[in-house]
């Protein structure tokens, strides 16, 4: 077969598929080295050598399983106190939720803390915490992947165990005297109370600044459509103004053509007040140039009178002169 290429080109595709054919050909294995001694190669040193052998030792880790740690032993080992209890599913946090929002007497903390086996303080963290998620909804769905991943990741259990940190959580926190007095954990900031204890400051300054922020809001609505900003136009024979803010045209053969008034609502005032500033002054300067040039004509006006006057004058002086001379 005769090809069209030049010399030198043909050279250089052989030696490129010489270069290809070595490529894909596995190098030879060393001949001292055996199998064994690749596990040990593998095994010296802190850590696994590649990635497959990583999965080999820890093939235990594709599964979740609870306290699935990847050493032998717990997370600090030299903390013999560290023992941390598993996680509590997101469903069993809820049901504690909702019971001690359906009676919180009834159902207090410590009375979830006794039908769920957790400790006090595990509980009103929990309230807390599902508090603030309420109050982050509003009306929002929340994006749950996450957790549900870290559930399975952690191997969470859904159903009620026996917690055996409960009494020694509680007697901790008795010791260290930090069983704080329970407070609605539906409120996540802190009240000012004057000396009396009557009642707190901040919820009437919240509701005050939001009848403040109301007020504000319609007046700023309002002034769009004042008639500063948006002047009416007069009724006559060919133009007149809606007296109701939707109009509805109907046409034979044709859909119904709903007209809205909205008023001022999509009015920018900056820009309207900014451009009602430039008519105000180009109007204010055109009236000055006008007066100038009205001014200018009177003394320009009077100019001329008095350059005929003086010619005058010097007319007749001018004639005196020759009359007494002749």
């Amino acid at each position: 077969m005769f090809s069209l290429l030049p010399r030198c080109a043909r050279r250089g595709a052989v030696v490129t598929q010489l270069a290809r054919r070595s490529l894909a050909t596995p190098a030879p294995a060393s001949k001292g080295k055996s199998k064994d001694e690749d596990d040990e190669g593998e095994g010296e040193g802190e850590g696994t050598s590649t990635f497959k052998a990583f999965l080999r030792n820890h093939q235990s880790l594709r599964v979740a399983k609870p306290l699935n740690y990847i050493e032998e032993s717990p997370p600090f080992p030299l903390n013999e106190s560290f023992k941390p209890p598993p996680p509590i599913s997101d469903n069993t946090r809820t049901q504690i939720w909702n019971d001690y929002m359906a009676d919180p007497e009834r159902n207090n903390v410590r009375a979830l803390s006794r039908a769920y086996h957790l400790s006090l303080k595990r509980v009103e963290a929990i309230l807390r915490l599902k508090g603030l998620e309420a109050a982050f909804i509003k009306g929002k769905p929340l994006q749950t992947g996450f957790q549900w991943g870290m559930e399975m990741i952690l191997g969470v259990n859904n159903e009620g165990i026996d917690r055996v940190d409960m009494h020694t959580a509680d007697m901790l926190e008795q010791e260290e005297n930090r069983d704080s007095a329970r407070q609605r954990f539906q409120r996540q900031y802190w009240e000012s109370i004057p000396d009396d204890g009557k009642e707190p400051l901040l919820p009437a300054s919240l509701e005050h600044a939001k009848r403040v922020a109301e007020r504000s809001a319609q007046a700023a609505q309002d002034r769009k459509s004042s008639p500063r900003l948006m002047p009416r136009l007069k009724d006559t024979d060919v133009f007149k103004s809606p007296r109701q803010k939707v109009q509805t045209v109907e046409r034979p053969g044709r859909l119904p053509i709903h007209f809205v008034d909205v008023g001022g609502k999509f009015l920018d005032v900056e820009e309207r007040l900014r451009r009602i500033s430039a008519a105000g002054r180009r109007q204010a300067m055109t009236k000055r140039q006008s007066e100038e040039k009205v001014l200018q004509g009177v003394l320009q006006g009077r100019m001329k009178g008095r350059n005929a006057v003086q010619r005058a004058r010097r007319a007749a002086v001018k004639e005196f002169e020759e009359t007494v001379v002749s």
